[in-house]
């Protein structure tokens, strides 16, 4: 049974994600994640109520090669100079927290959303087009998800 959860939970996030091409940058394209919440609530526990549509997992710069850029790190991997940091996203997102909080939020119990954003700024936002301007990355990924372009279902 656990099996067929992850295959179908796999089967989601494949059909979830879809590529936007960048011009101009090191990576190729970024890859937007959904994740459908009852998908991931049959294999790990989740806070309630659990939404019944897909949320965001995540906007990831991506290589042509369909590997993801590797998270910033100011030893191996500093592909922008002087990003904001994660810690810094919280008061330039609080203008659009409430859609955040409904559309991009975390699913697990253990982590806030907070604590989810500034992961997901650190992994991916941090080695986008946006290094410095987390409002915009977050902004526009909320826009990309609620495209029909990228609906899953269509």
């Amino acid at each position: 049974m656990i099996i067929k959860q992850l295959l179908a939970f796999a089967a989601v996030v494949m059909l979830a994600s879809q590529v936007m091409s960048v011009n101009g940058s090191k990576f190729a394209f970024y890859k937007l994640s959904l994740i459908w919440p009852n998908s991931v609530c049959k294999i790990t526990t989740c806070k309630a109520p659990i939404p019944t549509y897909f949320t965001i997992h995540g906007l990831w710069p991506t290589f042509d090669n369909d590997i993801p850029v590797p998270p910033y790190d100011p030893t191996s991997n500093k592909c922008n100079p002087n990003p904001t940091s994660p810690d810094d996203i919280v008061g330039k997102l609080a203008p659009i927290k409430d859609k955040l909080d409904k559309k991009w939020p975390n699913l697990w119990v253990r982590k806030t959303n907070v604590d989810f954003w500034k992961i997901q700024w650190q992994h991916h936002g941090m080695c986008s087009d946006y290094p410095r301007d987390p409002l915009d990355y977050f902004k526009d990924t909320l826009n990309l998800a609620q495209s029909n372009l990228f609906d899953p279902f269509k």
